[in-house]
């Protein structure tokens, strides 16, 4: 739907065009955007590539020796990583040198290299390092940024404009299930060792209507029911029983829609992006 053929609509239901009147227009159809696309949400699919954050060096495990003395030299701008067991452990780079004494099952450490910089194993005991990753690129700044170390992580919010929520798990290509992938707020968590494409359906945030707004992204029901949303937001102020039988009406064709929706697959835009 055009946003011309929109104002048509609303204008078969009473509303008198005019030049002082479109910004009550605009204002009312974005009203009934919003409400809406909360209702009867647009669905996309997201087609991604794993590893947004694959690190540039991955160590599995390295056990240390008790008494041993384990320096290993990496290049990157962080890294992760688990120890398992009782011993020291020191980062050592431009900013400065930071030792940690641990003494547990399973302990995790994340730094800041920001060039080069030397990783440090002693202790007494034996112990092992696991996951070790380097990372080239950060999803956001500070420790804060840096990808945990066993996970595989894919952000919508980096790749599109207009996610607002998952509507599914995580599936391959081929539209199966990944095996211990999930959700995590905002973000895909994969298994380490995935690769490969990420499909993922997610709710779509349409854009603000302008004057300068041509096609109006909504699903085809969404579409067919905003000129009575609209209508009703028009005629709230002026005309409250009138815009009160919009709002009736509105509401039986969205309880329609949510039946068939229920009763068969939703529609999808995929949407692919490469990072």
């Amino acid at each position: 739907m055009t946003l011309f053929e929109l104002k048509k609509e609303v204008e078969a239901l009473g509303f008198e065009p005019g030049a002082d009147t479109d910004a009550i227009f605009i204002s009312a159809a974005n009203r009934a955007l919003a409400m809406i696309s909360a209702e009867l949400p647009t669905l996309k699919t997201l087609r991604a590539p794993a590893c947004q954050y694959a690190p540039s060096y991955y160590l599995a495990q390295l056990h240390h020796g008790a008494g041993e003395r384990i320096e290993l030299t990496v290049s990157g701008k962080a890294y992760s990583l688990y120890l398992s067991g009782k011993g020291k452990f020191t980062e050592i780079t431009d900013s400065g040198k930071i030792t940690y004494d641990f003494d547990s099952p399973l302990t995790e450490r994340q730094g800041l290299i920001n060039g080069s910089g030397r990783l440090v194993l002693e202790g007494d005991g034996n112990f092992d390092l696991f996951d070790l990753s380097v990372y080239d690129k950060l999803i956001g700044d500070g420790i804060d940024g840096i990808p945990k170390g066993r996970d595989n992580r894919i952000l919508p919010d980096e790749l599109v404009d207009d996610f607002v929520a998952f509507a599914d798990v995580p599936r391959d290509s081929r539209g199966r299930i990944i095996d211990g992938a999930r959700l995590d707020g905002r973000e895909i968590v994969l298994p380490k060792g995935y690769r490969g494409i990420v499909t993922v359906r997610y709710e779509s945030k349409p854009k603000k209507i302008t004057a300068d707004t041509t096609v109006i992204d909504l699903s085809a029901d969404a579409l067919y029911i905003l000129p009575i949303l609209t209508a009703y937001f028009v005629w709230l102020g002026d005309e409250p029983r009138l815009a009160e039988s919009y709002l009736d009406l509105y509401r039986k064709l969205v309880a329609i829609a949510k039946r068939r929706a229920d009763a068969c697959p939703a529609e999808y835009t995929d949407v692919t992006r490469w990072g």
